[in-house]
């Protein structure tokens, strides 16, 4: 297992923090033995009233430095994992490393692993000593730099390393050991982490999930960083890195019922999403660019999966091109429909571009193939989409001209 100090890296701080200035190599991994805490408590018979266990080791207090001691919640010190160690790496526990007993709480900042271990105590609240109201805690809202911030401001540092703890476990479950292991889960392995990113994101963001002791708009800015990493990993990874239709990827063998649309769909979904709950145009816009990467990529490997099923590499098959086409149009028109009823200028000017652009490539590539009569029915269902499509936005262009506000997002902020 690996510990972290809270402080590692402090001395790049800006401005600076008290504290040991670290720089990097505050952290260690080993292999620790020992008994499990919770063997322990319900060998002393712990009171159901318990809520916390204290933690005090036998390093003394330098001059007027309260004595070091941590506390975690009683949930954390019943899970099994959570133990108190005598060996390291098979061996007795170094003097360093803090021999003859030391706590060991995986997920959570170093700090929590007391070293030389002289009382293990049970409480009903909450300790009072400075390292728990006072040290290790960071704001729950937004602060200027240096200002000062009230205890009640103030969360223990703790759930942000299991959110990572977490992660890593994931990862070492799905067990992606080789390139056939790769090519089997990888897709499904980066869709569960990404959409769990994404729906995370949203609850917090939204207000619907609420975190212990953190002020809403510290809640809100979290959901918007958990959706970023979300869009970051879909772009970068799945868009861009290992792209199923470039890197072999088991993608699912249905039309539709694949991990095509259970990943890229819904992330569009995610990031326009994130896009309505922005404040202003300025924020809104990377959410609006990012929503139509991930939709056109959607829409393109969802054709493509189609064509080739479970495996999307190789070549391009008979009449593949159509299909994309056919795909694009709908989708076009999907987004200027979607963005008359929402009402959204900037997905309506988007619908057009990318009907525009079909339109090009129908004439300048898909037509020049057909000869005949499919030349000339290709031409005239084009040109009925087209009617159709200038009856459905010509109110709202004279809307718009009448009404200088318009109705919608001219200027691509997101409404309310």
């Amino acid at each position: 297992m690996t510990i972290e100090c809270a402080g590692n890296g402090r001395s790049f701080y800006s401005p600076p923090v008290a504290g040991v200035q670290w720089q990097k190599g505050a952290v260690g991994t080993a292999r620790w033995t020992g008994v499990r805490l919770r063997d322990v408590l319900a060998r002393v018979r712990a009171k159901a009233s318990a809520r916390f266990v204290l933690f005090d080791g036998a390093d003394a207090p330098l001059a007027t430095i309260p004595d070091f001691v941590r506390q975690v919640p009683i949930a954390k010190a019943l899970d099994p994992d959570t133990i108190l160690a005598y060996e390291m790496n098979g061996a007795p526990l170094p003097i360093a490393n803090g021999f003859p007993l030391r706590a060991i709480v995986p997920g959570w900042e170093g700090a929590y692993s007391v070293k030389w271990l002289t009382h293990v105590q049970v409480l009903d609240r909450e300790g009072d000593s400075f390292w728990i109201k006072t040290a290790y805690r960071y704001p729950t809202r937004r602060i200027a730099p240096e200002a000062a911030v009230a205890p009640e401001d103030m969360a223990p540092v703790a759930g942000l390393f299991v959110i990572s703890a977490a992660y890593v476990w994931f990862k070492q479950a799905f067990g992606l050991a080789s390139h056939e292991d790769f090519v089997l889960r990888g897709l499904a392995e980066r869709t569960l982490v990404t959409q769990a990113l994404f729906l995370a994101g949203w609850l917090l963001g939204s207000g619907s999930l609420r975190l212990p002791r953190v002020a809403p708009d510290g809640a809100r800015l979290a959901g918007t960083l958990l959706t970023a990493v979300a869009a970051a990993r879909l772009l970068w990874f799945d868009i861009l890195l290992f792209n199923p239709a470039l890197q072999d990827q088991w993608a699912g063998s249905l039309p539709l019922f694949n991990l095509i649309a259970a990943n890229y769909l819904p992330g569009a979904v995610w990031l326009y999403l994130a896009r309505r709950r922005a404040a202003t145009a300025a924020h809104s816009w990377p959410w609006l660019a990012a929503f139509l990467v991930a939709l056109i990529a959607a829409t393109a490997l969802l054709v493509r999966q189609y064509y080739h099923g479970a495996f999307l590499t190789g070549a391009a098959l008979p009449n593949e091109a159509y299909g994309y086409s056919l795909a694009f149009l709908i989708v076009s028109i999907g987004l200027i429909v979607a963005g008359i009823r929402l009402p959204d200028k900037a997905l309506r000017l988007a619908g057009l571009v990318l009907l525009t652009a079909t339109i090009v490539k129908v004439f300048l590539v898909d037509a020049a193939e057909l000869t005949g009569v499919l030349r000339i029915l290709s031409f005239l269902v084009l040109g009925i989409a087209l009617i159709g499509i200038g009856r459905l936005y010509g109110p709202i262009l004279r809307a718009e001209r009448e009404e200088p506000g318009g109705a919608g997002l001219a200027d691509g902020a997101a409404s309310r």
